[in-house]
């Protein structure tokens, strides 16, 4: 298949996952500060909402923009600046505009389905968020985007285009939720061994903001403890938004890709994507500790940009002939 149509629909899975992403930590973020006011009447609401902003990456560019953190800016930042690239209306017509390249790629009920998410965003305005509810849409988001696989897993054939965009997809998710767990990572040394209410109940919201709350009490019924919170989302072998997981899935569909391509050698995605896997799989929370969970997940960002870089320089930049066609 041509390296552009390959590149086109990673990335149109990975922007669709983004703007997943990005709704559901809004409307978890928005929820939790209003929780944690009205339960312990917590005055941190605005180091609440910047923790979304620190696992986006997002930080700066918001304070360019906005003298003080409020939940009508982020929710406007975060939803319809389409300056800015986390946006989740950037995100969708990113992912559109890719789809919309490779339409002979991809099912019509895939582009049927996210060309409606788009369309359903032209409406949407700062205003509107206030006046319809920010929640209802982060909700209608998040519906589309599930629909969006589930239709993709019915219709697309499991072919070479389908292995870039589980690529994609995974990638996308696993440094997401290395992102989310280092956003609270610290607090883990601080607390030791003593939490009080209003704590667990942030963890509580962590485990929210991944749709990871009722898989992580079937598998640890004990109760929200902070640190298994963060074993779980590293470490799970059966959540489908761990870290352990994600990172997994990419090398599996990364050796797929190769060894229909046949390509071999040390230099290979597949590569770093396997070492880092083997790391997470072999890893144990006893090992990392408090301490050293913070430079365990950069570590582990690190490497999934290394992964993207190195899926972009083999199989886009630099594509090996195998990869590269022509029609006609």
């Amino acid at each position: 298949m041509l390296s552009r149509v390959a590149e086109s629909i990673y990335w149109m899975a990975r922007y669709v996952e983004r703007a997943e992403n990005t709704a559901r930590l809004l409307d978890v973020a928005l929820r939790s500060t209003r929780e944690l006011s009205a339960a312990f009447r917590s005055p941190a609401g605005a180091d609440e909402l910047r923790l979304v902003l620190i696992a986006l990456g997002a930080v700066e560019m918001y304070d360019e923009r906005y003298s003080a953190i409020t939940e009508d800016s982020l929710a406007a930042f975060l939803v319809v600046d389409r300056d800015n690239p986390h946006s989740v209306v950037s995100c969708i017509t990113s992912s559109r505009e890719n789809a919309r390249g490779v339409r002979e790629s991809i099912s019509t009920e895939m582009w049927e389905e996210l060309n409606r998410i788009y369309l359903s965003l032209h409406r949407v305005t700062a205003a509107y968020l206030l006046i319809d509810g920010v929640h209802d849409f982060c909700r209608q988001i998040r519906l589309g985007s599930q629909l969006f696989q589930g239709v993709t897993d019915a219709t697309m054939p499991y072919d070479e285009a389908w292995h870039f965009l589980q690529v994609g997809k995974y990638l996308e998710r696993a440094e997401m939720t290395a992102r989310i767990l280092d956003a609270r990572a610290g607090e883990l040394q601080a607390a030791g061994d003593g939490w009080n209410p209003e704590e667990v109940h942030r963890w509580l919201s962590l485990l929210r903001s991944v749709s990871g709350y009722e898989a992580y009490m079937r598998l640890r019924p004990g109760g929200v403890q902070p640190a298994q919170v963060a074993e779980f989302l590293l470490l799970s072998k059966s959540f489908p938004r761990s870290v352990a997981l994600g990172v997994r899935r990419v090398h599996e569909e990364l050796e797929e890709i190769d060894r229909e391509l046949g390509m071999v050698g040390q230099d290979r995605p597949a590569n770093t994507a396997g070492a880092l896997s083997s790391r997470l799989r072999y890893a144990t929370f006893d090992e990392l500790g408090a301490a050293g969970l913070a430079p365990f997940l950069l570590t582990v960002q690190e490497q999934c940009g290394m992964i993207g870089e190195a899926v972009r320089r083999v199989y886009f930049e630099n594509a090996p002939a195998t990869v590269v066609a022509t029609t006609g």
